[in-house]
């Protein structure tokens, strides 16, 4: 949630980020105007009052776009359609339809490509690169980038160093995203523009803030919000929400819960209800960390009861799934799968692959702590497919962000070769061509390497479930027998004098019989002293008929004890913590230790494998 609000003030950044805080004076002397205007004015003045609102009111803007819109298409006037569609762009940016952004912006950019007005081309490039960006298509926002760049002033380079920046930093080089966002903040410094350079200091703290260097990133925001206090209510808002993250970051709650109240007061004020609602799920998160029930209810509530109105069903099913974990915590077992069942449905409807993992494994959990295994079941196997499908979409991620560094590099090749001299061309064309080979000759070694890892953990999970397959069958056979088939062998196969004989006897008979490796407490001294015989003689015995020390030697009937516990079903709901204990030991990690050394696998591998085979 924390990094959701980050990504969408930056990105509302990017994409209006010519667009600066205007009063409502010279709104109203632009509506003024436009009683006297012509046509074309008219329109353009229209266009002007939607830019303006678009930041602070954007159904406001909605409305003055449309009649320009109307009265332009009715005229065909060129020019003023183009302005249009390319506010309706950055509105339908703002509210998160990005497929209908991406249309108008097409729209716009046939009629600026079609008078070569490259500096609007190049905004709308970025436009749609920012969108790019937000879908994670990273390949097709780098190249829209270099190609806006190449087409715009000096001001649409300093906003494609601006976005380049935030491209970076989604796939986490952030390096390059602080080298390009100091350009971009170097222009405007040059500019003398404080706005933008607010702008440039809350990205900067962004990167500082995902490299964890919290107090380095305070400092930026505090930058930028004594600038924004003044001229945008909305972005000081922004800014005070993410040093309220910082603040539950250092467990500074009720500091961080007095920010968000004022965020939330905010963006009342400027009818921001899906920011809004966002906040109130922060708020609802640090309750709910606080162990603060009603609070985070509260909240969540809000935050759910806001989304309704909106109709966003992303936003909505997040709620969801929040009040489906907060009375999951409280036990509240109905209530809780209403909502998570409510979640699941608009996941599904949507494709909202992430939260359904979440939800599909909070229902596992819930099934199977009620004894329902099948429904249990059900939603593992969907987890774990919606698992491997969010493994494929992350492998295609990482190629990409391959992809984009190689593609930076033969850029800056590109650019480098073009102040070399003519007889440079070939022996460039030729490490161009080596740097391809060199990357598919890399992706395949990777490619390879992956595949000899699946196969490897693939024949170890295999290995590692015979070993739970073999060791049920032994403590099954051992169960019947009444012994310890081992040590019985090793017993009978040993040529004993009569002391030893009757000293072994009365050892396994005592291991046996009367379990006494269930007395935590038990030492080699009260071991002897209860076979009526001395340490070194007991030892000796134990070392040289059953091959072992005295701590396996108790450590293995505790195991194997330990295995039938597991094994029948009146323990079934037992923690492992518990199982240690009714086995003998002292504390969890002797017994994981000693329990992976008798059977080759841990207790919760032994217990989850032991039951998937059964059911």
């Amino acid at each position: 949630m924390k990094f959701k609000i980050i990504i969408i003030f930056f990105l509302f950044s990017i994409s209006f980020l010519s667009a600066n805080a205007q009063s409502q004076q010279v709104i109203d002397s632009l509506s003024n105007k436009i009683k006297t205007a012509n046509d074309t004015t008219e329109i353009n003045l229209l266009n002007e009052i939607a830019d303006l609102y678009i930041n602070n009111h954007p159904d406001s803007s909605l409305k003055y776009v449309n009649i320009a819109l109307k009265k332009a298409k009715l005229i065909n006037f060129e020019s003023g359609l183009a302005n249009t569609y390319e506010i309706l762009g950055e509105y339908y940016f703002y509210i998160g339809a990005y497929n209908l952004s991406k249309d108008n912006y097409n729209k716009s950019l046939e009629i600026y490509e079609k008078y070569k007005n490259e500096n609007k081309i190049a905004f709308i490039l970025i436009g749609k690169a920012a969108i790019h960006i937000i879908q994670n298509e990273y390949l097709e926002a780098f190249n829209l980038l270099n190609k806006a760049k190449k087409l715009g002033n000096e001001e649409m380079v300093s906003q494609c160093n601006y976005t380049f920046a935030y491209l970076y930093s989604k796939i986490e080089n952030y390096e390059k995203a602080m080298n390009h966002i100091l350009l971009s903040l170097k222009y405007y410094e040059s500019q003398k523009d404080s706005f933008q350079i607010a702008h440039c200091n809350n990205v900067i703290g962004h990167i500082y803030l995902n490299t964890n260097k919290d107090s380095l990133s305070l400092i930026l925001f505090n930058n930028a919000l004594k600038i924004y206090k003044n001229r945008s209510q909305k972005d000081y808002a922004f800014v005070l929400g993410n040093i309220g993250i910082i603040l539950k970051k250092q467990e500074k709650y009720n500091e961080a819960i007095d920010i968000q109240l004022q965020v939330v007061e905010v963006l009342k004020e400027q009818d921001d209800f899906f920011h809004l609602s966002n906040t109130y799920k922060n708020l609802g998160e640090i309750f709910e960390e606080l162990n603060k029930f009603s609070e985070a209810e509260h909240y969540f509530n809000l935050s759910k009861d806001i989304n309704i109105f909106l109709n966003d069903s992303n936003s909505l099913a997040l709620d969801y799934y929040n009040l489906g974990e907060l009375y999951k915590t409280s036990n509240n077992i109905d209530k809780s799968l209403n909502f998570f069942n409510k979640s699941v449905t608009i996941s599904e409807k949507f494709h909202i692959a992430t939260l359904l993992k979440k939800v599909y494994y909070s229902l596992f959990e819930i099934y199977f702590q009620k004894n329902n295994t099948n429904t249990a079941l059900e939603y593992h196997i969907k987890y774990l497919r919606i698992k491997d499908s969010l493994f494929t979409i992350e492998k295609e991620r990482t190629f990409q962000n391959i992809m984009i560094a190689y593609e930076t590099e033969k850029k800056e090749q590109q650019i480098i070769s073009l102040n070399k001299e003519n007889e440079l061309k070939q022996e460039t064309i030729a490490k161009q061509k080596q740097i391809k080979y060199y990357l598919l000759l890399f992706l395949f070694f990777i490619f390879i390497i992956a595949i000899i890892f699946l196969l490897l953990f693939i024949q170890k999970n295999k290995m590692l479930l015979k070993l739970v397959q073999q060791n049920k069958a032994i403590i099954v056979a051992e169960q019947e027998l009444g012994v310890n088939i081992d040590n019985k062998e090793k017993f009978n196969n040993y040529n004993l004098d009569n002391t030893k004989e009757n000293l072994a006897e009365k050892l396994l008979i005592s291991m046996e019989k009367q379990q006494v490796f269930l007395n935590k407490d038990i030492t080699l001294s009260l071991l002897a002293k209860k076979l009526n015989t001395n340490t070194s003689y007991l030892s000796k015995t134990i070392n040289e008929i059953f091959d072992s020390n005295f701590n396996n030697f108790i450590n293995d009937y505790r195991i194997k004890y330990a295995c039938i516990l597991i094994s029948n079903k009146e323990y079934e709901r037992f923690t492992i913590n518990s199982i240690s204990k009714k086995s003998g030991f002292n504390n969890n990690t002797t017994f994981i230790a000693a329990f992976k050394k008798n059977t080759g696998v841990t207790p919760s591998f032994y217990i989850k494998n032991l039951k998937t085979k059964d059911k």
